[in-house]
């Protein structure tokens, strides 16, 4: 791997470009980036690691953040079979590593691929690498292996031992995996150099390698939320999902964004672990009533926020009316992107990976919306006017935007207003389910004791 593949040539800047626009203006509402003064300066041999909960949004997140550097990543072989789209993936910066499922024959690949790597990391460049190997299914932190902490050394030996190589961790949190427009977290951890391991690895390189994983990855342990429960990790996720608002009023957050949703979960998931131990019969009636209002709130096509803000009789008639007055404006919003929507939910129907999800419909938006702008742009050009072209494609990211919003916000208010008929209606079936709110607040109160 030559020295000037670090250096991003016109193509990659302009879609570096896009890329980062579309990702952090459109996709997410909004990503918040903690102790960017943690990123290793140009020119320092880097290995970038971190938790892998998204795919490709995982990546495009980390890539953002380092700003204008030419990143290369590593990621399974079996993309690359494609002639053309191995072309292009090279030229982003992706190199392939076989495992064994792609055959043991192929492994022998691995170690030119390595032997460049290595080069590439001593020469002062930064190496993407998720050592869990694949994405997990949710909140939780896979094994580390040993992979990036061997390139971090056989690059160090590369260059005699003369050079410092650090191994850059990143810890991300997703507000939801799969949702377009919500928000994420990506905390910057500090640097862990692997110079006072040198000694050791011209000694014993297993020994080495073993002793910088186990101190690595127990500082990306102290940062990502991990879930130890995972035979009832939706059990947990939404105890989590009832209960975190409490939290943050004891702490005096009177609005929780999404970097204290997680700071929360960590410390609840933490008191549940504890509790695990010292009072089981408290987890398994935490789970039993978490379970239990779950389903009644599924059943009844409502959802906790709705079951705390049931709507009034004329609440709904004030709610149903601006509703009405912005009809045009979210059809205007609609209307110009429904075949993306349409593309993105055929193509999501054929992958049964959830956690794919995002990435498929970030790589549609992203090659999508210049497809369609130019389209739509010249069929307005051409039959109105292309003053009027400029100034409607210009405005189709916000109408864009306005249409989710809308589409959602009218979502969350039939739940409330389901919430109120029922609160009216059902009066057995709302006490039924406010006792069973209850239970968990005391259930709550009882894991803080």
């Amino acid at each position: 791997m030559e020295q000037e593949l670090a250096k991003p040539s016109l193509g990659y800047k302009i879609a570096f470009h896009w890329a980062n626009y579309v990702f952090n203006k459109l996709y997410y509402q909004k990503v918040y980036r903690l102790h960017t003064e943690n990123i290793p300066e140009p020119g320092t041999p880097t290995i970038c690691i971190s938790n892998h909960q998204n795919s490709l949004c995982d990546s495009i997140s980390e890539l953002t953040t380092y700003d204008m550097r030419f990143l290369h990543f590593i990621c399974r072989a079996d993309v690359f079979k494609k002639k053309g789209i191995a072309k292009l993936l090279y030229a982003i910066g992706l190199i392939p590593i076989y495992r064994v499922r792609d055959g043991v024959e192929k492994l022998r690949d691995n170690l030119q691929m390595f032997s460049e790597v290595e080069k590439y990391v001593a020469g002062g460049n930064t190496l993407v690498i998720y050592p869990e190997a694949t994405h997990m299914d949710g909140n939780w932190l896979g094994r580390f292996f040993l992979s990036y902490t061997r390139i971090g050394f056989e690059a160090a030996e590369s260059c005699d031992f003369e050079k410092e190589v650090f191994i850059f961790p990143i810890a991300l949190y997703y507000h939801d995996f799969k949702l377009l427009r919500t928000q994420m977290v990506v905390d910057c951890c500090e640097p862990v150099s692997l110079k006072p391991y040198y000694e050791q690895f011209k000694e014993n390189p297993r020994d080495a390698e073993k002793a910088a994983n186990e101190y690595i990855y127990s500082k990306v342990k102290e940062k990502v939320l991990d879930v130890k429960d995972l035979d009832n990790y939706d059990t947990v996720m939404d105890f989590f999902s009832y209960v975190d608002k409490l939290e943050a009023e004891k702490r005096g957050i009177e609005k929780m964004n999404t970097v204290d949703e997680w700071e929360i979960r960590k410390s609840i998931e933490a008191r549940l672990e504890e509790k695990m131990e010292s009072d089981p019969a408290l987890i398994e009636q935490l789970y039993s009533h978490t379970n239990e209002y779950s389903k009644y709130l599924k059943k009844h096509k409502i959802n906790d926020y709705a079951f705390n803000n049931p709507f009034k009789k004329w609440g709904m008639v004030g709610q149903m009316l601006p509703y009405l007055l912005l009809l045009p404006l979210f059809l205007a919003g609609m209307i110009p992107h429904i075949i993306l929507y349409s593309i993105i939910h055929i193509v999501m129907k054929k992958v049964k990976d959830k956690l794919m999800h995002a990435s498929i419909d970030l790589c549609i938006w992203v090659l999508g919306i210049p497809l369609f702008y130019l389209i739509y742009f010249i069929i307005l050009g051409n039959c109105a006017s292309w003053l009027t072209a400029v100034i409607v494609v210009a405005l189709l990211p916000l109408l864009g935007k306005f249409a989710l919003w809308y589409h959602r916000s009218f979502q969350q208010d039939s739940k409330c207003w389901r919430a109120g008929l029922i609160r009216k209606y059902q009066p057995k079936l709302w006490q039924k389910l406010a006792g069973l709110r209850q239970k968990l607040n005391e259930d709550f109160e009882q894991l803080n004791a």
